[in-house]
C-alpha cells in the first residue's frame, strides 16, 4: 500500500480522541488507569484502520477479454484460453464466477482455481449461454500481466484495461503468453483509503465512547472502595498460585516455555510427514493451534477447582469469590505471554515476518480472556455441585483439541463441514491467530463477530449462573 494524506487523518484524529479521553477520565480515574485506557484507545485506533480494510475491501481493477471470432491465417478456429494473470510478482489463478460466461476447467484434480476458455461450436465445452466476453477482477498493483495458452487452433482476442483496447493474437506452439497491463497510480490508493476514512473514524468514536463508560464504571466510587479493599488479597492470590505450580522444580518458570516446546517437538515428529507436508509453515500453524488451546484448557481447568481449592478461606472471610478464579486465570495468562514470545521466536525463525498487523492479536487475546473466564465462572460453579465435573472436562477438552484443527487443515473438507467446525468456538480464535500470523492478513468481519459472539454469550451465562448460585455454594464444603 501507497502513504497516504488518510493514514495521516487517521491518525491526527487517534491522537485527539486520546487526548480527549485522557482529559475527561484523569479526574475521574487514577493515572494508571488513565494512561491505561488512553493507550487502549490507541491500539482500538490502529484497529478501526485495519478492521476498515475488511469492510471496505482493497479497490480492484477490471480487465474484459474478448474472443473477436478473428483468428491468424495459420490458425485453425479461433477459441481462446485464458490461465491467470501476474501482479506484485506474485502468480494469480481465475476463480469463478465472473462477468460473462466462458467455461471453466479446474487447473488439476480438486483444485479450487480455474482456466478460462472460449470454444465457439465445441459440443460438450462451451456453455449454452456464452458470451463473446468475460470481465475479471485483476489486483491493483505493479508488473502486471494477462497469461493466455497459445496454440494452432487459438484465436485473436481483444483485451480492454484503462480504456485502452489491444488485440492479442494467441496463435502458437503450446507455451503461455504473457499480454502487460499498466501499473495502477497512487492516486488509485489515495482514493481507496479516504473512502475508509469515514468507518475509520465512526470504529474510532465507538471505541472511545465505549473505554470512556468502563472507565466510568471501573472509577465509581463503591467499584474503586471494592478494589482497593481486595487489592492486596489479589495480588497475593495470584503470586501463590503462579509459585505453587513451580515450588519445588529445579527449572521453574522456564517449564513454562519447555512443556509447550517439548509438546510441539513431539506433535512435530509425529505429524510432519504425515499431515505437514500439504501446509506450509506446518511448525508455525501447528503451534499457534497448541497455544490457544493450552491458554484455554489451563485457564478453565483450573478455574474449575477455584472454589473448591479456596473453600478454607471464603468459608470465614466474606470476600468476593470470583476473585480466586480472576487469580488463576491471570496465572494462566502469564504462562501463555511467555509462550506467546516463543512463538514470535519461531516466526522468525521460520523465515516469516513480524508486521504492525500482530497489534490485531491483542483483539482474540483479549476476547479469550473473557471468554475463559466465562467458561471458568460456568464450570466452577457446577464443580461445586457435581465433581463429577472435573472428569467429565477432561475428556470434553480433549474432544474440543481434537476438531480444533491444531495439526491439520480443514481445507480438504466440503464447505457444509468446514462450517460444522464454526461450532467450536476455538477454532475460531486459532483461525484467527494463523490468519494474522501465517497469511498476513486481516480475518473477515464475520470472523469477529463469531469471536465477540462466543466471548459474550459465554460470559453472560457464567455471570448469571454464578450470581445465581452464589449463596449456596457455602452448602456444599
Amino acid at each position: 500500500m501507497f502513504f497516504t494524506p488518510a493514514h495521516l487523518m487517521e491518525a491526527a484524529a487517534a491522537v485527539v480522541f486520546a487526548f480527549a479521553l485522557w482529559q475527561l477520565l484523569k479526574k475521574r480515574t487514577g493515572k494508571k488507569l488513565c494512561l491505561l485506557l488512553s493507550l487502549l484507545l490507541l491500539w482500538c485506533s490502529v484497529f478501526s484502520a485495519y478492521l476498515s480494510a475488511q469492510i471496505i475491501p482493497d479497490p480492484m481493477e477490471y480487465v474484459r477479454i474478448t474472443a473477436t471470432g478473428k483468428k491468424n491465417p495459420q490458425a485453425t478456429v479461433s477459441e481462446i484460453c485464458l490461465l491467470g494473470f501476474h501482479a506484485n510478482g506474485e502468480w494469480y489463478n481465475l476463480t469463478p464466477p465472473v462477468e460473462g460466461s466462458w467455461a471453466w476447467f479446474p487447473g488439476q484434480e480438486g483444485a479450487d482455481y480455474y482456466y478460462a476458455g472460449w470454444f465457439p461450436g465445441a459440443e460438450g465445452l462451451q456453455p449454452e449461454d456464452a458470451t463473446d466476453s468475460i470481465r475479471i477482477e485483476i489486483l491493483p498493483g505493479k508488473d502486471r500481466s494477462l497469461v493466455f495458452l497459445t496454440n494452432e487452433w487459438y484465436g485473436i482476442a481483444e483485451v480492454e484495461f484503462q480504456g485502452v483496447a489491444q488485440e492479442v493474437d494467441t496463435f502458437g506452439n503450446g507455451e503461455t503468453m504473457e499480454i502487460p497491463l499498466p501499473d495502477s497510480s497512487p492516486a488509485y490508493y489515495r482514493m481507496a483509503q479516504l473512502g475508509q476514512l469515514p468507518i475509520v473514524l465512526a470504529l474510532q468514536i465507538l471505541f472511545s465512547i465505549l473505554i470512556f463508560l468502563i472507565g466510568v464504571f471501573v472509577s465509581s466510587q463503591s467499584r474503586t472502595k471494592k478494589i482497593s479493599r481486595h487489592k492486596f488479597l489479589f495480588e497475593e492470590l495470584v503470586k501463590r498460585d503462579f509459585t505453587l505450580k513451580y515450588k519445588r522444580t529445579i527449572l521453574g518458570m522456564l517449564w513454562s516455555i519447555l512443556s509447550p516446546l517439548c509438546t510441539l517437538l513431539i506433535m512435530w515428529i509425529v505429524f510432519k510427514d504425515i499431515l505437514g507436508s500439504n501446509i506450509n509453515h506446518f511448525a508455525i500453524y501447528m503451534f499457534s493451534g497448541q497455544l490457544v488451546f493450552n491458554f484455554f484448557s489451563d485457564a478453565t481447568t483450573q478455574g474449575m477447582t477455584s472454589l473448591l481449592d479456596n473453600a478454607s478461606i471464603f468459608t470465614k472471610v466474606n470476600i468476593p469469590k470470583y476473585l480466586f478464579l480472576l487469580s488463576k486465570n491471570i496465572s494462566s495468562l502469564i504462562n501463555f505471554g511467555l509462550t506467546l514470545l516463543l512463538l514470535i521466536a519461531f516466526v522468525l525463525l521460520d523465515g516469516l515476518t513480524l508486521t504492525p498487523m500482530y497489534l490485531l492479536l491483542l483483539y482474540p487475546i483479549c476476547c479469550l480472556i473473557v471468554f475463559n473466564i466465562g467458561v471458568g465462572l460456568i464450570l466452577s460453579a457446577l464443580f461445586v455441585f457435581f465433581r463429577d465435573m472435573q472428569y467429565l472436562w477432561s475428556v470434553f477438552s480433549q474432544l474440543i483439541m481434537w476438531v480444533s484443527a491444531i495439526f491439520y487443515s480443514t481445507a480438504g473438507f466440503d464447505q457444509e463441514m468446514q462450517k460444522m467446525f464454526l461450532i467450536n468456538p476455538l477454532y475460531s480464535f486459532i483461525g484467527y491467530f494463523r490468519s494474522v500470523i501465517l497469511d498476513a492478513a486481516v480475518p473477515t468481519i464475520e470472523s469477529h463477530c463469531i469471536i465477540l459472539g462466543y466471548t459474550v454469550a459465554v460470559l453472560f451465562i457464567g455471570a448469571f449462573t454464578y450470581k445465581k448460585y452464589n449463596h449456596e455454594f457455602l452448602y456444599y464444603f
